[in-house]
Parts: structure tokens; C-alpha cells; sequence
């Protein structure tokens, strides 16, 4: 399980974190995040590569009575991701300072396909 003694990323991160596609609404994300408690949902093209993210804060105040607003509209860019084999800790770490509890994996820093998510309450 642990190489070298470090700990990597894909053998703790999450491999059933919810994602949304960019084309979807954003009352649908809406509803994600709301039904798993996330602070953050991963935006996906239909390659699976990571496009940025939607936050609780962006979804919460939209209403279903609003003209239907898009995901891509109001995406950002994830403050940090993560590779399959980083160091978890030096993954938490990172985490911790930019006060973020949830992380997107990608296959590589060249790769975005989204492959897991990664929460830091694993080490809590």
C-alpha cells in the first residue's frame, strides 16, 4: 500500500465522488451538492476532463424558477487539484492552507481526465 513510505493519493481519494457535466443546469448541481454535502462539484466535459468546478455558494441562491442557467456559466477554476500519485500528505498539507477540504485527482498534471475526488476529513 505504501511505496517508499509515502502514501500516494489514489490509494485513499475517493473513486465514487459525484461530478457534473458543463451542459448540465445548475439547479441539477444544485441538488448534487445539497444531497452529498459538498462544498464543491467537479464540471466535466464528455471526455471526463476536468473544466473547473461549481461551489455551494454558486448554486444555493438559484432558484428553479430562474431562466435555466448552465453550468459553464458559473464554473471557476478549482484553487488546487491533485495527481493520482502525489503524496497524500504533502496533498493535505496544501489543503489545509488554502482552507479547501475537497480536491479534484486528475490522471496527471498534463492529463485532466478526472479520475477520483479527494477529501482531507480522511485524515481527521
Amino acid at each position: 500500500m505504501v511505496r517508499g513510505g509515502c502514501l500516494r493519493v489514489k490509494e485513499i481519494a475517493n473513486k465514487k465522488h459525484p461530478f457534473i457535466y458543463k451542459n448540465e443546469l445548475a439547479t441539477k448541481a444544485r441538488a448534487i451538492i445539497r444531497d452529498f454535502s459538498l462544498r464543491i462539484l467537479p464540471v466535466i466535459d464528455e471526455n471526463k476532463k476536468l473544466l473547473g468546478i461549481v461551489t455551494r455558494s454558486h448554486v444555493m441562491s438559484i432558484s428553479s424558477s430562474v431562466s435555466p442557467i448552465r453550468v459553464k456559466g458559473i464554473m471557476e477554476n478549482p484553487k488546487y487539484t491533485t495527481t493520482m500519485d502525489e503524496d497524500a500528505f504533502s496533498t493535505v498539507k496544501e489543503m489545509i492552507k488554502l482552507d479547501e477540504w475537497y480536491v479534484p485527482v486528475t490522471a496527471s498534471p498534463q492529463d485532466k481526465t478526472l479520475k477520483r475526488g479527494f477529501r482531507s476529513r480522511k485524515f481527521h
